[in-house]
């Protein structure tokens, strides 16, 4: 396979923060052996809905961080389907159903190359040559510079996909607080098959509490029984005890 050098402007794009489009993040990403393909990015958009792939850019990088597929990576075409649901996810694969799943699109495997242990992968803004990264996430022995990316994570083998844990902020949604740009941090290496737009988003956001309420709950507590003064305190026992039935 072809590894593309670098273009007349490198890695300009590198020193930017991600800071543009963050409602967008990688949820998990899925090395191939090569030739044959087989890997796939998830994508998953928080606070919005997947219409905001639309247009955005897949860039995949060798362990040394020369891309893969020249400066211009693989352009999304389109939207999946255009909706604003919240936590709705994207699945762009090499093949047409990875562990069965149906993917949303499907570029060529030269067009989406993550051949490897190592490496680094992506989503960024369409403004070529510096393609301002959203999210980025590396992994293995990679040395390139993506200070967005931080830290590597584990080495990825084939097979193994690396996910996005969501621990942080709301435990069971995909928020800001789950990417710290540390990807040893924001990511471990999970068995998950992937999912697809069609799926139906398995996260629900935290309860919160209604006013005069107490905790995550949303309930709001329980008056006290007073006793009246001119009330023996037998006869206040009683009345209490009516009132909690």
């Amino acid at each position: 396979m072809i590894r593309h050098a670098l273009s007349v402007v490198p890695i300009a794009w590198l020193a930017f923060a991600a800071t543009a489009s963050a409602d967008i993040k990688i949820r998990q990403i899925h090395p191939s052996l090569g030739m044959f393909g087989g890997e796939w990015v998830e994508l998953q958009v928080a606070g919005g809905g997947d219409n905001t792939v639309n247009g955005k850019v897949i860039r995949t990088f060798d362990p040394g961080g020369t891309p893969f597929n020249g400066s211009s990576g693989y352009t999304i075409p389109g939207t999946p389907t255009p909706n604003t649901v919240d936590q709705r996810l994207a699945l762009v694969s090499s093949l047409f159903t990875p562990m069965g799943v149906n993917s949303d699109f499907t570029p060529p495997p030269a067009e989406l190359d993550m051949t490897g242990m190592d490496g680094a992968v992506c989503i960024t803004q369409n403004n070529g040559p510096t393609y301002t990264p959203i999210d980025c996430v590396s992994y293995g022995n990679f040395t390139g510079n993506i200070p967005s990316a931080g830290t590597p994570a584990v080495q990825t083998p084939f097979e193994t996909t690396l996910e996005r844990k969501i621990t942080s902020g709301c435990a069971t949604v995909l928020d800001s607080a789950d990417d710290t740009n540390n990807s040893s941090a924001d990511f471990a290496a999970s068995t998950n098959p992937p999912r697809n737009n069609a799926a139906t988003p398995t996260e629900t956001p935290c309860s919160t509490p209604s006013v005069g309420g107490t905790g995550t709950t949303g309930t709001t507590p329980a008056k006290k029984c007073k006793k009246k003064k001119h009330r023996s305190a037998e006869a206040a026992k009683k009345k209490c005890k009516k009132k909690k039935k």
